[in-house]
């Protein structure tokens, strides 16, 4: 933990004719500085430095994207030099394909004159010409003998397993200051069990680490051996405090694999927080669940657990972990996910009977989706097991397409919620995607439980493809937002709901408006085809005061044209105070450049907003920042909104 709190220097001013390779800077507001100019604006004053490069995802596009260049990096590396104060660095260029090499060697060169840096944070995801420059950065990082904590992210990188035995000794270098560790190889596909046992012979010497982070999703080549490996040598960081590994989509790890795991975690005696994904491991057994079971601390504080998709493990592995809950009497978040598993209201009555006998709990995530074996019984339990959390601040579920969920059980919780939190509950997150049973009613009795949350500050409803709600039922929710007063981030999906009309989005804007510490809204209509012009003129407006970030999806939604866009350039225009803005149309066939380009007129006048997102199927034929990355009808990330939003709210 640093020693005092960072101070950041405001670097420059908003410049809203820069197009390529601009830098994006974070603080209250982001400050969008040319690459001519990054290296001119930092003073020796600096002690933190954030950056973010924005890039183009879309591989298939000639147009030049804002994005990093090999050019901005060597004009803050040249900078970083005369900055012996800085102690932060978190810089952010994923999928930059001007940045190569001679960037990543001229960044190295700079961060060996940050003698006082205490905090890394470098995000090179999806970099595809950096390869030999990480050895180089690495021996820049070795010399930093003030860091105390590192986080490298290299997602979609060819990562080999000699590139991994580089990393380790860099960490093995820094072993007597690092405390916290976070390193990311997501999609590397080319690691294997013996990449792994390159980085765990540096990491067994880390012995004041206090907190490590191994993500490994999609790796596909590990193997229990693998995992032996790196439990023989976690055992041995005996401060370790807090332990977060994924091994997702790697289908070759099993019960055998965690008995070696779950001997590491009994030695780990002061560990306080775990966080273990095994999702998509489709051949993972209920043995595997309770060998873990039995290995954890009953000093946990937090627990977080995914087997998401674990098709081999049925109701008994649930069961067996929930008549294990009453012996971690200092938890205070639990997260589990056992998602398109074989669950059934027995086992959601197991959990709910054990959970709620933790007194100390703050924070409660459960995710069942498609547990096709759940209906209003497991979460009329659910609900009355959360009752008696009288801690509670925080209550995340998905019971996303479970088609036997009605109004029924949706009336028990919203009651509970009513009852019991009407101070307390800060954080609400309710997923009942593609429930086919959940009607307007089952929105009205949601809207009568959000009524009374005043302390409300983070709302995330998905209701997407509930195709039995109308513009009733929304009408219905839009008045249960009367009173949260505190409300600071809201997302609502109504995704393929067709009922959606005009007339309830209007509803739902003059109530969202209201909502005078409103910050970040995030809603998506796409493919609701009532939705036209008129809703885009009525959507935004001037009550949207304290408006920072804005996303809205419309797509497929073909009744909306270039005078819609038009009418949200002119609400958009009302919000002073807007630095973020997502609008996704795709498939919107009366939309052309004409009124993408009206849009971005409107856009150019605001005067704090940096990063804009404007997606179609339009052809581009002049304007750069419209273009988009082509998509099918497949749903986006589902989860994407919350992760977002809490790392917003711990700033």
């Amino acid at each position: 933990m640093l020693s005092k709190p960072l101070k950041e220097e405001k670097l420059g001013t908003y410049l809203p004719e820069a197009k390529k390779n601009t830098i994006t800077r974070k603080n209250q507001h982001e400050i969008k500085l040319t690459n001519q100019t990054v290296g001119s604006q930092l003073t020796k004053k600096v002690d933190a430095i954030v950056l973010r490069f924005h890039a183009n995802r879309n591989p298939d596009s000639n147009d030049t994207p804002d994005e990093a260049s090999d050019e901005a990096l060597k004009m803050l590396a040249k900078s970083m030099k005369h900055l012996k104060k800085v102690r932060k660095v978190d810089l952010q260029c994923q999928w930059s394909r001007d940045l190569t090499d001679e960037g990543l060697k001229a960044l190295s060169n700079g961060l060996q004159g940050l003698k006082s840096a205490e905090y890394i944070k470098m995000d090179f995801t999806g970099c595809p010409y950096m390869t030999e420059g990480l050895k180089i950065l690495l021996e820049a990082l070795k010399r930093l003998s003030s860091l105390q904590s590192i986080s490298l992210n290299f997602s979609s990188w060819e990562i080999r397993d000699e590139d991994l035995a580089h990393i380790a000794e860099a960490l093995q270098r820094l072993y007597s200051s690092l405390r916290s560790v976070n390193l990311n190889f997501y999609r590397c596909s080319s690691i294997s069990d013996q990449g792994l046992k390159n980085l765990c012979e540096s990491l067994k010497r880390l012995t004041c680490l206090r907190c490590l982070n191994l993500d490994f999703s999609e790796c596909k080549n590990f193997t229990n051996q693998g995992l032996e490996n790196l439990s023989k040598d976690l055992q041995k960081l005996r401060s370790l405090q807090s332990l977060s590994l994924n091994f997702s989509f790697s289908d070759h790890i099993t019960d055998k694999g965690l008995k070696h795991l779950g001997e590491c975690l009994r030695e780990l005696s002061c560990l306080r927080s775990i966080a273990l994904n095994f999702s998509n491991c489709f051949n993972m057994p209920d043995k595997g669940v309770n060998i873990l079971r039995e290995s954890l601390q009953s000093s946990l504080e937090s627990i977080n657990l995914s087997f998401y998709s674990c098709s081999n493990m049925s109701e008994k592995s649930l069961i067996s972990l929930s008549k294990d809950l009453p012996r971690f009497s200092s938890l205070r978040s639990i997260n589990l996910n056992f998602g398109r598993c074989r669950i059934t209201d027995k086992g959601l009555q197991s959990l709910s009977e054990n959970v709620q006998k933790l007194s100390a709990l703050t924070s409660v995530s459960l995710d069942f989706t498609n547990c096709q074996g759940t209906s209003d019984k497991g979460l009329i339990n659910l609900a009355q097991a959360v009752q008696k959390l009288n801690s509670l601040q925080s209550i995340s579920l998905n019971l996303s397409e479970c088609s036997s969920i009605t109004e029924k059980g949706l009336k028990v919780l919203s009651d509970v919620i009513r009852q019991e939190f009407k101070s307390s509950l800060q954080y609400l997150n309710l997923k009942f995607k593609s429930c086919d049973n959940i009607t307007d009613d089952a929105l009205r009795s949601l809207s009568d439980g959000l009524k009374a949350l005043s302390s409300l500050k983070s709302l995330n409803l998905n209701l997407s493809k509930c195709r039995k709600i109308t513009k009733k039922g929304l009408i219905y929710l839009s008045e249960g937002l009367h009173n949260l007063g505190s409300l600071k981030f809201m997302t609502l999906k109504l995704k393929k709901c067709k009922n959606i009309t005009d007339e309830a989005l209007k509803n739902l804007s003059k109530d969202l408006q209201r909502l005078d510490n409103l910050k970040y809204l995030k809603l998506n209509f796409s493919s609701c085809m009532d939705v036209t012009d008129q809703c885009l003129s009525s959507l935004i407006g001037e009550g949207f005061k304290k408006l920072q970030s804005l996303c809205l999806k419309f797509t497929e939604c073909e009744r909306i044209t270039d005078e819609g866009l038009k009418s949200l350039g002119r609400g958009l225009k009302t919000l002073s105070l807007l630095d973020s803005i997502t609008l996704e149309v795709y498939h919107c066939s009366e939309i052309t450049n004409k009124g993408l380009k009206s849009l971005h007129e409107s856009l150019k006048k605001l005067r704090f907003l940096n990063d804009i997102n404007v997606f179609s199927s339009v052809e581009d034929e002049d304007e750069d920042e419209h273009e988009g990355e082509e998509v099918g009808d497949e749903d986006e990330d589902e989860d994407e909104d919350e992760v977002g939003y809490e790392s917003e709210e711990s700033l």
